[in-house]
């Protein structure tokens, strides 16, 4: 048969072999495989005679069928032509290979297709490099119609120009900058355009030197349009490089501030009109940021911290705040940033060379536009005298309310006093037998007594309405006490009453104030302890304890004696206000206290439980 002799030929040939791809000659009858070269073995197994196609390279039981698996003898003999197919066949690891099957058939002397040749292109990698271009390609489209919508719906002006400064694109803000179409600009020269010898040797210079350019606010103006006028542009000019790092083309980009350039002249023109007035203010004016750091502040400003301007600048000003107003001062602020249609108030005490001043601020949010706080504009006024005026007049003020209680407080003494003195005179007058020594001792006394109590009332009146003015020093506190309560007038009652005295306080602790006046304090204290001490049940103690927290002095004082109601609570520190028994007190000890403690920028408080004695806790700063 014609069709074996080829087989032989092909068999005592090793053309075949060399072939790095699949070679079958197949029966078109049944699909039998007649001739298969090494590869195909090498590939998909050693064969016998009775293997056919589908068996071999599909594992199959049938031929192969549908559209995608046509099986290529079907196509041959129908077409009765070489086909193109392609296949998925499984190797000798049962991986799925993708091939490409070349099927040409081989006709007999009759022109009858007995046999045909094929042979299959391994194109696996190929299809995997062919799908990931595919998928490339649909992502670069992607991409492209991205930027496409990216460069047509931006305010920003985009052209892209080859070396020679031609349009090759531009997007519509461009083009609509110059009141014309996209598609007008393609082709042209920039600088045909618009020409600018100063640009145009920067566009060259971007070309040569291979380097972008950007620029902020360069001024502009329309040869065409001379009726806009100058504008303002930011702009840049970047170079686009092939794989030869030759420079291929140019993307300029160009965003107009003109509006941005002429506000901030404006806020420039501004701000110098701001200056020029507040430095004449002899207000305290300043811009911090919402964390308190100086950003402004006028010449007033600068003569009250006593500092030098750039310090001040590089300063925060909670750093200038009074210890006991600085959560206050930190509540104003966040009120401020908070709140910002609102112009908020408070009075702060601040500490600067000259002592402690008391400041009225007037504070308002300075917003961006997103209406977020970026500065606090702060308008503060020196107001230490003011208040200390005030407190004089309140306190001549009381005076004159209470000039009934005064008189009342006086008259009693001296009603005594007349009394006794009339007694005395008619017991001499008479020249009674009777008239004793003691007798005269007694009222005489009694008279004395009488006269101190006048004497002490007026001295406290006196100190009362008087203006308090501090002399501050260094002083030890425990020598001070000690002093106090080893004073014939305190050591004498507290010996009589059995009082226990406890001082809880370190030698060495130091304070900062007027040492008279504290001394003062401290003393009518402890007098108003001892007389708490009539008539309790158990033993007499007071403590009195003096510790220092941070820049604080705290003072506290301690007795078990028969304390206070609740209802005179309140009223403690008004003058010529007193629980003790009439001729016992005048009502004005704990009033001076108070103004006293609070000149020194500090604060008193009582807390009293009747029948169990009383607290009174002092803090005033030491610093």
């Amino acid at each position: 048969m014609e069709e074996y002799n080829l087989i032989r030929d092909y068999q005592h040939t090793k053309l075949i072999d060399s072939l790095d791809y699949p070679f079958y000659i197949i029966d078109v009858s049944d699909y039998t495989l007649k001739l298969c070269n090494s590869t195909a073995k090498t590939i998909f197994g050693d064969y016998k005679s009775t293997d056919t196609c589908y068996s071999l390279t599909h594992g199959r039981k049938t031929p192969c069928t549908g559209e995608e698996h046509p099986c290529p003898l079907k196509l041959v003999k129908k077409k009765k032509k070489p086909v193109t197919i392609e296949h998925v066949h499984l190797d000798t690891e049962g991986k799925m290979r993708v091939y490409e099957i070349h099927c040409h058939p081989i006709f007999d002397e009759n022109g009858t297709i007995k046999q045909a040749i094929e042979y299959t292109l391994d194109i696996t990698e190929r299809k995997k490099v062919e799908r990931s271009l595919q998928r490339s390609k649909e992502n670069l489209n992607q991409t492209n119609q991205l930027l496409e919508q990216i460069l047509n719906t931006t305010d920003i002006l985009i052209a892209f120009m080859d070396p020679q400064f031609n349009f090759v694109k531009v997007n519509r803000a461009y083009a609509r900058a110059d009141d014309q179409e996209p598609e007008f600009f393609p082709g042209r020269n920039h600088f045909d355009l618009y020409p600018n010898k100063e640009n145009e040797k920067i566009f060259n210079r971007v070309v040569k030197q291979k380097e972008p350019y950007f620029t902020i606010a360069k001024a502009f103006s329309y040869e065409e349009h001379p009726e806009r006028g100058v504008s303002y542009w930011d702009w840049s000019l970047i170079p686009i490089f092939d794989l030869n790092n030759i420079v291929m083309g140019l993307v300029l980009t160009l965003q107009d501030v003109t509006d941005r350039v002429r506000m901030e002249k404006a806020l420039k023109q501004s701000e110098k009109k701001f200056k020029s007035i507040t430095e004449l203010a002899h207000e305290i004016i300043m811009r911090i940021k919402p964390d308190g750091k100086c950003t402004y502040i006028n010449r007033s400003g600068v003569e009250f911290f006593g500092k030098l301007k750039k310090e001040i600048l590089q300063d925060n000003i909670l750093n200038f705040v009074h210890a006991n107003d600085l959560r206050k001062m930190k509540l104003f602020l966040k009120r401020v940033t908070r709140d910002i249609d609102h112009i908020e108030e408070t009075i702060i005490n601040f500490i600067v060379p000259i002592g402690v001043r008391v400041i009225e601020w007037n504070a308002s949010p300075i917003i961006d536009d997103s209406r977020n706080v970026v500065e606090v504009q702060l308008s503060g006024r020196d107001i230490t005298e003011l208040q200390e005026e005030l407190i004089e007049i309140n306190k001549l003020a009381a005076v004159g309310q209470l000039a009934a209680g005064v008189a009342h407080e006086i008259n009693s003494p001296l009603a005594n006093i007349t009394l006794k003195a009339e007694y005395l005179l008619n017991v001499i007058n008479q020249e009674a037998s009777t008239l004793e020594k003691s007798l005269l001792d007694r009222e005489l006394v009694s008279i004395k007594n009488e006269v101190k109590m006048c004497s002490k009332i007026v001295t406290e009146l006196l100190q009362f309405s008087r203006k308090i003015y501090l002399t501050p020093t260094n002083f030890k506190v425990k020598p001070l006490i000690s002093k106090l309560l080893s004073s014939p007038s305190i050591n004498f009652r507290i010996i009589e009453k059995k009082i226990s005295v406890n001082l809880q306080i370190k030698e060495d602790l130091e304070a900062i104030g007027d040492k008279a006046l504290l001394s003062q304090v401290f003393q009518n204290i402890i007098n108003n302890s001892i007389d708490a001490m009539e008539n309790i049940k158990v033993k007499p103690r007071i403590t009195i304890a003096v510790v220092k927290k941070g820049n604080i002095l705290e003072i506290k004082m301690t007795d078990n004696g028969i304390g206070i109601k609740k209802i005179n609570l309140t009223r403690v520190f008004e003058p010529f206000f007193s629980t003790k028994p009439l001729g016992k007190g005048t009502g004005l000890g704990l009033s001076i206290c108070r103004g006293i403690i609070e000149k020194h920028k500090g604060k008193i408080k009582i807390k009293s439980t009747y029948g169990h004695g009383t607290e009174i806790l002092i803090t005033i700063p030491n610093c």
